[in-house]
């Protein structure tokens, strides 16, 4: 599996308010590189077994959906109008995924205005996250993340974090 984003970052925690321990439990949690730098065979990855899941990744994914409810296009609760901005888009071409937020990417100003950005991606099938990416609010707009579909892979739906406005999740992508 390849997983792309726009560019390199890892999440500022200093611009959340969030304890410390949260903190702790938010830092980024890379998947360990596939022995090689080889191209994966035509077959590709299979969604069977242990070999794709990365417990880091889903305990992460816990801690963020513990900070506040998901919302999406369909249903933004108290946060209407800002579905532009914040729902994740996710397409699929053959084997690809790709997830774009159209969000800007602000850090934090001199004035003292607070950074405002997506701190995280992911992408998850029936089986769980394929796919994790840290952002920071230096980053290129807008964050995108590009996934190698393992085979066997049913329905996706893909996820963005905001530092100010929180989770937001795409409507679930049935795949043939």
């Amino acid at each position: 599996m390849v997983a792309v984003a726009s560019a390199f970052g890892a999440l500022l925690l200093g611009a959340c308010d969030l304890s410390e321990e949260d903190r702790g439990a938010l830092r980024p949690s890379p998947r360990p590189r596939p022995a090689g730098d080889e191209e994966p065979k035509d077959e590709g990855p299979t969604l069977e077994g242990d070999e794709n899941r990365n417990i880091g990744w889903e305990n992460r994914v816990a801690q963020i959906r513990a900070l506040g409810p998901e919302r999406s296009a369909a249903d933004p609760g108290s946060l209407r109008g800002m579905e532009a901005t914040h729902a994740p888009r996710l397409t699929v071409d053959g084997r690809l995924a790709e997830v774009v937020v159209d969000h800007e990417m602000l850090p934090p100003r001199p004035e003292g205005v607070g950074a405002h950005f997506v701190g995280t991606l992911w992408l998850e099938a029936e089986t769980g996250v394929l796919a994790l990416y840290d952002f920071a609010p230096t980053d290129a707009a807008p964050p995108n993340l590009t996934v190698r579909l393992p085979r066997g892979v049913k329905s996706l739906r893909a996820f963005a974090w905001c530092n100010v406005h929180g989770l937001w999740g795409s409507a679930p992508v049935a795949l043939p």
